[in-house]
Formats: structure tokens, sequence, C-alpha cells
């Protein structure tokens, strides 16, 4: 079978799987959109500089999730995990810069590809203070593993490739070369369009909360964020919450 038919036979079996999960990134998406959308025809040159580094993020982060939910309903949800982790990555500046010009200005003047604007850590840390949650080191820890577990698929270690479990690899095989339509794949399918969703409205909040306030967003920020709840709570009745690496990272 061609890769053309094996990826259009793959939609098909994941439609049933995916659909609210997919509504949900295609929300966020348009939510995102809309952001930039309501300062369409202002003047870039008269922007701060903190506002104009949040559209350039926001613009990335748009095209990211549009990336998640093509690989994710074409039955490549490792490749969607590794596009869900940039996604942390952008959310979480946004969360850092805010309205702050200083901090703009340094995003601005980062120049080594090799690393990130900050550790990843700091920048989450910056978003749990923004928002002041109760308990910022619990914050942090669970974004942190997060972060971790999108990274996994990037890293193509023994462990990771390995994890299918015995009773798929009848059918499946041990590995897989073009779409995965098993447990495994629709798992990882569900956390990468969950998580991707939910960084989306954490940038969406800071924006309206430092920047300015677009109609209408505030009211689907909750419906998004009540979406969000119900399919995390599918997702740990459905496959529980043990770690699958326990004490290995």
């Amino acid at each position: 079978m061609v890769t053309e038919d094996a990826e259009a036979r793959a939609e098909r079996e994941l439609k049933s799987e995916l659909a609210e999960h997919l509504k949900f990134n295609s929300d966020v998406w348009a939510l995102v959109v809309s952001v930039l959308g309501a300062f369409q025809g202002h003047g870039l040159a008269q922007m701060p500089e903190s506002r104009k580094v949040c559209f350039v993020l926001f613009a990335r982060l748009a095209n990211d999730l549009r990336c998640i939910a093509l690989l994710s309903g074409s039955g490549y949800s490792e490749q969607a995990a590794i596009m869900a982790a940039s996604v942390l990555e952008s959310a979480h500046t946004i969360g850092y810069i805010r309205d702050d010009e200083a901090h703009a200005r340094a995003w601005n003047t980062h120049r080594r590809p090799r690393s990130t604007f900050l550790p990843v850590p700091k920048l989450i840390e910056a978003t749990a203070e923004f928002f002041e949650v109760p308990d910022l080191k619990e914050f942090v820890r669970r974004e942190r593993r997060v972060y971790a577990q999108l990274c996994w698929s990037k890293h193509v270690t023994s462990i990771v490739l390995d994890f299918r479990p015995p009773d798929e690899r009848v059918t499946h095989g041990t590995f897989y070369l073009g779409p995965d339509t098993s447990e495994i794949g629709i798992r990882s399918a569900w956390f990468a369009l969950q998580h991707s969703g939910r960084l989306g409205l954490i940038a969406v909040d800071v924006f309206q909360n430092t920047h300015a306030t677009v109609l209408n967003v505030a009211r689907a920020l909750g419906v998004c964020r009540a979406t969000y709840d119900r399919l995390d709570a599918r997702a740990k009745k459905r496959w529980g919450t043990e770690d699958p690496f326990e004490g290995k990272w």
C-alpha cells in the first residue's frame, strides 16, 4: 500500500477517536488567530516591542497548532508531540515577556540558535508567577513533566521506540513505517492535541491580561478550558495515570 493510501485510511480510522480533540485544537487555533486579527491594520512600527514579539510568537504557535492537527489526524502522533513541545516553549515565552519591554528586548537580541531564549523551567515559572498560582513549585513540576513527555519522541531512544506493548505488536509490528492508528498512537495524539491546545489558551490569557482585551475571547477561553478538563478526564479514565517509565526520567 502506498503512503498516501495508508494516510487516507488512517484518517478514516482516527476520525471518531480524535473528533473532539481536533475540534478543541481548531477552537484554540481560532482564538489565537482572532487575537492576531483584532490588530490587523494597526501599524507595527507604533506598537510596543513586547506586543510585536508576542505577535511573532502567536503566529508561530498558530502554525504549530495547525501542524499538530494535520499530523495527529493522519496518524503521525509522535511527530505531533514534537511540535507540541515547541508550543509549550512559545506559550511560556509569551508568559515571560508579557508587556515587559526589557524582556522583549532581551528576546530580540538573543542570538544563540542552539539554545532556548531562557531555560524552559524559568519561562514556566514566570507564567506561574503571572497567574499567581497557589503552588508555584507544583505547577512548574507538572509543566516540566509535560514538556519532558512531549520531548520523548524526538529523543529516539530505545526505551521510547520499544514502548509499544507486546500485544499490539501482533497487529502493528514492533515498529511502524507510516501512520500509526494503534492505542499508543491514539494516546500520543490525545496528549499532543490536549496539551498544545491548553498551552495556546495560556498564551491568549496572558495577552488578554497584559496588552488588550479582544472581544468575545474571554467567553471562548472559558468554554475551551471546560473542554480541556473533560478531555483530560477521559484520557485518565481510558489509560490511567501510571508512569510507563517509573524511576527512569
